[in-house]
């Protein structure tokens, strides 16, 4: 609502401000999901799950196995990408969530 409402009365929103939109749809799915925290990685990103994340296991693993990253014992979900961080950190997430 308030992108419309921006991009109603300013016209076209300029990349810095769509990059902190990208970064707001970010933080609410990792509220959502119990994330505790998506921190940049020289490599990618980290992702650190709360022990009760809601997240599916069947989703998780099958995620490790195709991708090549790598999930350790103290629930860090660390991913290799050179992508725009914050769109590829929302599709993991998405990918990873036991939502239907």
């Amino acid at each position: 609502k308030i992108y419309s409402e921006i991009s109603d009365r300013y016209g076209k929103i300029p990349p810095a401000v769509e990059n902190l939109f990208e970064y707001a749809k970010l933080r609410k799915l990792a509220e959502e999901m119990r994330v505790v925290s998506i921190d940049k990685t020289p490599d990618g990103f980290a992702i650190k799950l709360d022990q009760n994340a809601k997240v599916s296991p069947e989703n998780l693993m099958k995620f490790v196995g195709e991708s090549g990253a790598v999930f350790t014992a103290n629930g860090v979900l660390r991913v290799n990408s050179k992508e725009d961080l914050i769109s590829e950190a929302r599709k993991v997430l998405k990918i990873i969530t036991n939502a239907p």
